[in-house]
């Protein structure tokens, strides 16, 4: 009789334990007896008005001091739930029970993992009248995690649906045509490439009653470039007011103490960081659920991205951390094919000359999933110049070196530290930002530093500078010198410092000419000695100057630069880099520009003996 008590006894602690379970924003979790944990509305029904509460479902829960990772989500889990206005639902999700969000009616948006979708059963459980969407009369938008609408979806949308709006908004047109557009995610490039080009082919026509001279002063390259932009930034808001999410919702990741920020995963879209002080962190964590946001939408990497966003909560606005700009849209005028304007076809012999641009080394990117995570880069691109000679390029030598760091090297986008026409504070912002990160990392990381822009002399002491955009040269105080850019690159703590300067310090253009028009000739800039783990790739020596690949769409330097990483797939020493780098940019100098430019290396005395053999991934 004792051992029974005692097994019934031991039985209830069992099933106890299995039983227990931990609320987490009113969505309660309970672990399963595999070490996994699902997931139901708990008290959530009692929380909110209709339709005011936004959920992101946890990845990861801790119940009774034990991490279970959250797979499943109940069935009937949150049946009837009217508080619901959007939810997020992880990738650890991969079983959806029926009817999990049956009759939701406030529920307006919904982001899904693709591998819960596989595990949706088809025909009337699926996304029919007895699905877990069903009697969601609200339901206007549905995203997959790895972007675009779920493919399942689309091949579900002609099952008796009609209930649901989003599912009529599909019907509305045509399927294939849509089904190709949102299971691949449209790309900014492929949306509107193609209407660019039309657009500019009939503007440069000459027109019926245009005569011949109105025609030649009204279409040249200058004027097509122009005309591009103006396209591109108009097809660019349409696509981001056509494909931009009513709601913005994100899943909250884990919060980072040395930085004081939170991941966001966007709806899909790409993660924004927002700053939270380590005291409120917990409870914005504990009350995502509750957090409103103002977000601004534009293209990152060719793609819908969240620009910047503010978070309210409890009356209090968290701003992201990083502000991303809209991609160049040089990048994409570049894309387009050349356009021939012959004016001989009207009888007059002259032509308007047009820039025919390869630009394969921006397009065949090599890209490798694994990360860089300890490696940040600070990447300065100046190219517009408030009251000096524009640096050609220089934007798409800094967009592109950004690309392959990312893509090739695998140096995450958070990581990277970029910035466009960058002026003497911006400059002093960006050095701050890279010893803050290197401070915060005790000297666990690696630092690549690049410049695409004008460099200036001092007359007086023959000191070289970097060139802000909003200086001149005349007066080198408003210019960041390379003393004290040595200095403090050679002083951070870090284990290697790469940089890469595309630029000359002779007072010459990118090109010809000389910057200051009172200058009539080139100055040698005093040589300086780099310290620290430094090692410094620069693309001119002394009072050389250093030139554009016009035919490349880059400085000579960073072409070759970027096409020494394509093709060694980013798997290149140091001492290899320099090698092609010095031997392609003398050779095509030469042949290119007809003048000799010749890039050098500049290594500190800690890194004598091993710089050759160091990686930049």
């Amino acid at each position: 009789m004792k051992r029974v008590v005692v097994c019934l006894i031991m039985s209830v602690i069992c099933i106890s334990l299995w039983a227990e379970s931990v609320d987490i924003g009113g969505v309660k979790y309970s672990s399963n007896k595999n070490g996994t944990a699902k997931c139901k509305a708990g008290m959530l029904v009692k929380k909110g008005a209709q339709g005011s509460i936004s959920i992101s479902i946890e990845s990861q829960v801790r119940i009774n001091n034990i991490f279970y990772t959250v797979t499943e989500i109940e069935e009937n889990a949150f049946k009837g739930c009217k508080s619901i206005s959007s939810v997020v639902i992880p990738n650890t999700i991969s079983k959806i029970g029926k009817c999990a969000f049956w009759d939701c009616k406030s529920l307006r948006s919904v982001v899904i993992p693709e591998n819960a979708i596989a595990e949706i059963s088809m025909g009337s459980y699926g996304f029919g009248k007895k699905g877990i969407f069903s009697g969601c009369v609200n339901l206007t938008d549905i995203k997959s995690t790895a972007g675009g609408y779920p493919k399942a979806v689309l091949e579900n949308a002609l099952y008796n649906c009609s209930e649901v709006p989003f599912f009529n908004n599909l019907l509305s047109r045509n399927h294939s045509a849509s089904a190709d557009v949102f299971v691949k995610g449209l790309k900014f490039s492929e949306y509107a490439k193609d209407r660019i080009k039309a657009q500019v082919e009939a503007w440069q026509k000459k027109k019926e009653y245009e005569t011949t001279a109105q025609w030649r002063e009204r279409v040249t390259e200058q004027t097509r470039k122009v005309k591009v932009e103006e396209l591109v930034n108009k097809e660019r808001n349409e696509y981001i007011s056509k494909y931009s999410p009513a709601t913005l919702v994100g899943n909250i990741g884990m919060y980072d103490a040395d930085y004081n920020i939170f991941p966001i995963e966007v709806n899909g879209l790409n993660t924004i960081y927002v700053r939270v002080p380590i005291e409120e962190a917990p409870n914005f964590k504990e009350n995502w659920f509750k957090v409103k946001t103002k977000p601004i939408y534009g293209i990152v990497d060719d793609k819908l991205g969240v620009l910047t966003c503010s978070f309210m909560l409890d009356g209090k606005t968290y701003q992201s951390a990083d502000t991303y700009d809209n991609d160049d849209t040089r990048d994409l005028a570049l894309n387009l094919s050349p356009l021939e304007l012959d004016f001989s076809k009207s009888g007059d012999e002259a032509k308007v000359e047009n820039l025919k641009i390869d630009n394969s080394i921006d397009l065949n990117i090599p890209s490798f999933s694994a990360k860089n995570t300890r490696t940040f880069a600070v990447i300065i691109g100046n190219e517009n110049y408030e009251r000096a000679s524009k640096v050609q390029f220089a934007h798409n030598d800094a967009v592109i070196f950004g690309k392959y760091c990312n893509q090739t090297l695998g140096i995450p986008m958070k990581n990277l530290r970029r910035y466009k026409d960058a002026t003497f504070g911006s400059m002093l912002a960006a050095m701050k930002d890279i010893k803050d990160i290197s401070d915060a990392y005790n000297g666990d990381i690696n630092v690549i530093f690049y410049y695409a822009g004008h460099g200036i002399p001092s007359e007086s002491d023959k000191e070289a500078y970097l060139l802000p955009v909003d200086a001149d040269g005349s007066q080198t105080a408003a210019c960041y010198s390379m003393k004290r850019l040595y200095e403090e690159l050679g002083g951070l703590n870090a284990k290697s410092v790469v940089v890469f300067l595309d630029a000359c310090f002779s007072g010459a253009k990118r090109g010809d000419g000389m910057l200051l028009a009172a200058r009539g000739v080139a100055i040698k800039p005093r040589s300086l000695e780099v310290s620290g783990n430094t090692i410094v790739f620069s693309a001119a020596s002394g009072e050389q100057t250093a030139f554009p690949y016009k035919e490349k769409g880059h400085g000579m330097f960073t072409y070759f630069l970027l096409e020494k990483l394509r093709d060694a797939k980013g798997d290149v020493t140091l001492g290899d880099l320099c090698n092609y780098i010095k031997e392609n940019v003398k050779q095509q100098s030469v042949v290119v520009n007809g003048k000799l430019q010749t890039p050098m290396v500049q290594i500190s005395s800690n890194m004598l003996k091993k710089w050759s053999q160091l990686k930049l991934k």
